[in-house]
């Protein structure tokens, strides 16, 4: 007997199963999808973020003045928090800062500058089930809460990379880049809980 005349009765027998999988995890993949393809788009569309003062042009449109400013914004917070912690620092160029006694110093970037996280999100919430009226204050609860964590991200870095330069590279690409998504995740995840009018596929 072929193995087409056997195997498909098996696979028809279960559809309802896999529909049922799919169902119930239809929030998780389309929040995958939302994350991948708005990372993509963000680095297929928008080129030059990892270079300092790099020319910002996004859609065609030059924004460089304000990706500037807020490179030097976000600089300006992390100098008064590490200062706050009691470090002495050393701020140049607007988007540079040097703790006293290291000889590295961290130049803020636009792709650190919280705007591709803050993207991220918009997307995701964008594509996520739920009721405008909880979205228009989620969303921008999600910025904040970008904002705030990529302040906390690049002074711990700075902080723990003091007499170690060599940590810079683990810390900033692997350790809080992906506690910064896992922040993400959790966010949305409280959104689509207490927020979805059928999370789940509960009432399924």
């Amino acid at each position: 007997m072929p193995i087409e005349s056997t195997a498909m009765p098996i696979v028809r027998s279960q559809m309802p199963k896999i529909r049922t999988y799919i169902k119930q995890y239809e929030a998780i993949i389309r929040f995958v999808i939302a994350m991948l393809a708005a990372n993509y788009f963000w680095k297929l569309c928008l080129p030059g973020d990892e270079v300092s003062y790099q020319p910002a042009i996004i859609l065609g449109m030059d924004m460089t003045w304000y990706i500037h400013w807020i490179c030097d914004h976000v600089a300006d917070q992390v100098v008064a928090l590490l200062r706050l912690w009691g470090e002495a620092v050393v701020q140049t160029n607007g988007n540079r800062f040097c703790i006293v006694g290291e000889e590295r110093g961290i130049y803020i970037v636009w792709g650190c500058s919280g705007l591709k996280q803050a993207f991220i999100w918009t997307v995701i919430m964008l594509t996520t089930p739920g009721k405008w009226q909880h979205k228009l204050w989620f969303i921008p609860l999600g910025w904040l809460c970008a904002y705030a964590f990529n302040i906390f991200r690049i002074a711990m870095i700075a902080v723990l990379t003091k007499g170690h330069p060599e940590y810079f590279e683990f810390l900033h690409g692997y350790v809080f880049k992906y506690m910064f998504y896992g922040m993400i995740s959790l966010l949305w995840w409280i959104f689509y809980v207490k927020f979805s009018d059928d999370p789940f596929g509960e009432k399924a």
